[in-house]
């Protein structure tokens, strides 16, 4: 094989790794844009929410004792749980719910709503509370000013809900007697936990949310949904 010969053929072995090589670097390059791109906006989002824990003009005050809409008697209306009846708000009270929050709902969404036997054979006719036996080794071992409570559990199982009620209606009394004039996060409620909300508890130990660097990790009681 001639000189020249041998030249091409080194020209066009090269040729394909370079393409793939630089290729590589733009996939790499896109994915380092992407990511950083989700981490800020994340940081944004814990920042936004963070700050509405914190100050004088707090969303969820205490004062606020219910959730609902406070010009609703519960004693109004009397359900019928046995009747499978969806359209008619006195044999539905999740009908009554949706009211209740400002929405109005068409007869398709009407159809399309369970009964409330349906929805007590899913999740049960009660809360349950599991752990409580657990509350007591905690105030032993947690000095009363450093004590805090924090939501956590898997996605879309109640964790905001959680949280909102706990805002709403509780505190360390401790805490609050020492800062009366505090937030929430200085009455010990938590919007989640030092580990993070939806953070498995075994990596309690091996993994921090971001501004909670500081923070006790035992000093802080989950309440997992």
């Amino acid at each position: 094989m001639s000189t020249s010969n041998t030249q091409r053929v080194r020209k066009s072995s090269s040729s394909t790794p370079i393409f793939i090589l630089h290729a590589q670097k733009i996939v790499v390059f896109c994915s380092a844009a992407i990511f950083i791109c989700l981490f800020a906006v994340n940081l944004f989002l814990i920042d936004d929410l963070e700050k509405q824990n914190i100050g004088a003009n707090d969303p969820w005050q205490i004062q606020t004792p219910s959730i609902h809409n406070n010009n609703v008697n519960d004693n109004q209306v009397e359900f019928d749980q046995n009747d499978n009846n969806n359209n008619n708000t006195a044999t539905n009270p999740v009908i009554d719910y949706f009211r209740r929050a400002g929405v109005e709902l068409d007869n398709d969404s009407l159809e399309s709503l369970p009964t409330w036997s349906q929805i007590e054979s899913i999740i049960g006719k009660k809360p349950v509370f599991r752990g409580l036996d657990t509350c007591e080794t905690f105030r032993q071992s947690v000095p009363p000013l450093g004590r805090m409570l924090g939501s956590a559990g898997m996605f879309n199982s109640g964790t905001n809900l959680v949280t909102r009620l706990m805002k709403e209606n509780c505190v360390i009394p401790e805490r609050f007697n020492k800062w009366p004039n505090g937030s929430k996060e200085d009455y010990g409620i938590r919007w989640q936990c030092p580990w993070g909300k939806h953070t498995p508890a075994n990596f309690k130990n091996n993994h921090t949310a971001p501004k909670n660097e500081e923070i006790i990790k035992d000093h802080c009681l989950p309440i997992v949904t």
